[in-house]
């Protein structure tokens, strides 16, 4: 049995790390009744006694289960397979084929920033996730871990004094990195949306509660009944501006926390992203196992000369969102060296771009007027039905006018050398794969394509799959027989 790691056990350190875990697991479940005790009950003077206790008992467990974890968790290397064991009463081995692992990525939390040690996760092609993972390593067993993994080659002379943030210069050329004013930049166009629903979820929540006692009541009496409109209007305007004020200043500190000290970084045949402030990951995306590279970009966006790049590795269907790896404030000099790179840059520059069948607007506009209807007819039944309609219309406008741009920026490309497709509602995307990578092609048309002619092609690949749709059948035909041709003619691996 050839042995390129030896079994062994994590850094001693692990034992703070599984331990802290544990804890927080623990602490969430059982945190309400801490609660309760200490905010229910008759006797007051023991409710501080009893919290105090249940806390104790806590922390003892998570250190045993921590302590037990450390001792019964091993990994290693042997005849060409990643094997992991561990569990606390039963021990659980994982063994994962070494031409299987398609990404193996660093974590750092606080608590392992503390101990100077990395989060070690490895991925396959079908898992929902990690598939494994090392809870605790130093960094320079983390780094040998990662070559031997994804190489298939043991790492030698590796140099433990290289920290975790100093890692990433080491015979790499930075690509992108993101300075402070760009992060705050990034966090001042990001949707804002989510964080504008949770405020208004959390004021709307307030004002019921100031209604349920009353104070709303009193606070009426003092004011006029000739100005109360007004005030209300008054009312509903500042809580607009507090609200959009408050989403813009979360949206900005969760962007500064997630994409801090944000590095992309060239290393032979690999790309390496960094970011975070207080937990710090490092994921790693071979150029072999990236399938497709993109962009996005919205209409605010637009006005900073800021873009989205994502590249997708293989993944299940159905983590292929969580597998790719975002890169946001590129510029288009950062899209163009990744692309380099890659070699997926335009091949096809002197071909026209092919437009869609109008009848996506025609089959789109159809379904929102039926909804639009059916939306009117429920709500003519509310006593709020003035409201419903006037949302209902004002969606129904929105909603128009995105389809139809949509429909003019929908456009693709596809000859030997690469699959592209653009589109866009308020902004744009792109999405480009080489044509080679392609495992299946199929061309599926509902009822209403049918009756006329149509169908949408669907490109599988190991990242996910691109969708043409509403072409014409025989065009959608040809062009699948097109792309299958192209994949099975190549000599190139798709991994």
């Amino acid at each position: 049995m050839s042995q390129i790691i030896p079994r062994q056990r994590q850094s001693p350190y692990a034992i703070l790390v599984l331990t802290s875990r544990l804890l927080q697991s623990l602490v969430k479940q059982a945190g309400f009744i801490i609660i309760i005790i200490l905010f229910g009950g008759k006797r007051s003077q023991d409710k501080g006694a009893d919290a105090i206790f249940i806390t104790i008992g806590l922390v003892v467990l998570s250190i045993i289960r921590g302590l037990i974890a450390y001792f019964r968790s091993y990994y290693s290397v042997q005849d060409d397979q990643f094997i992991v064991e561990k569990g606390l009463l039963r021990t659980s081995k994982v063994t994962i084929p070494l031409d299987r692992i398609q990404a193996v990525d660093f974590d750092q939390t606080p608590v392992h920033k503390l101990v100077n040690l990395v989060k070690v996760n490895i991925t396959t092609a079908g898992s929902d996730g990690s598939e494994a993972n090392i809870e605790a390593i130093t960094l320079d067993k983390a780094t040998a871990l990662r070559e031997v993994l994804l190489s298939q080659v043991a790492s030698k002379n590796q140099d433990s004094s290289v920290g975790f943030a100093e890692l990433s210069t080491i015979d790499q050329e930075p690509i992108i990195t993101l300075s402070f004013l760009d992060i705050l930049k990034v966090g001042f166009v990001e949707n804002h949306i989510n964080s504008a629903l949770i405020i208004f979820a959390f004021l709307a929540s307030l004002f019921g509660q100031i209604q349920d006692v009353g104070l709303l009541d009193k606070l009426r009496q003092y004011i006029p009944d000739a100005s109360a409109l007004a005030a209300d209007i008054t009312a509903i305007g500042a809580m607009v501006v507090v609200i959009a004020i408050l989403s813009i200043l979360i949206s900005l500190v969760k962007t500064a926390l997630l994409y801090f000290n944000l590095k992309l970084l060239r290393q032979k045949d690999s790309f390496r992203l960094s970011h975070g402030l207080l937990n710090t990951r490092q994921f790693t995306a071979k150029d072999s196992k990236i399938q497709v590279l993109g962009w996005e970009r919205t209409w605010l966006q637009s006005a900073f000369n800021y873009s989205t790049m994502f590249l997708k590795q293989a993944s299940s269907r159905s983590v292929s969102a969580k597998k790719r790896l975002s890169i946001p404030g590129c510029r288009e000099r950062h899209i163009q060296a990744v692309a380099e790179d890659l070699d997926y840059q335009d091949s096809s520059s002197h071909l026209p771009w092919s437009l869609t069948s109008k009848y996506y607007i025609r089959y789109h506009l159809r379904n929102l007027i039926v909804f639009i209807i059916l939306l009117l007819a429920l709500g003519s039944f509310s006593p709020f039905a003035i409201y419903i309609s006037i949302a209902a219309v004002l969606f129904g406008i929105y909603r128009g006018v995105g389809i139809i741009k949509r429909q003019r920026k929908l456009a693709y490309k596809i000859d030997e050398d690469h699959i592209q497709l653009k589109g866009g509602t308020f902004g744009h995307r792109y999405d480009v794969a080489k044509s080679y990578k392609v495992q299946a092609v199929s061309v599926v048309a509902s009822l209403y394509q049918r009756r006329r002619g149509l169908a949408n092609l669907v490109v599988s690949t190991a990242a996910g799959d691109i969708k043409i749709p509403m072409l014409e059948r025989s065009l959608a035909d040809k062009l699948r027989d097109q792309l299958l041709y192209y994949a099975e003619v190549s000599h190139q691996p798709w991994m």
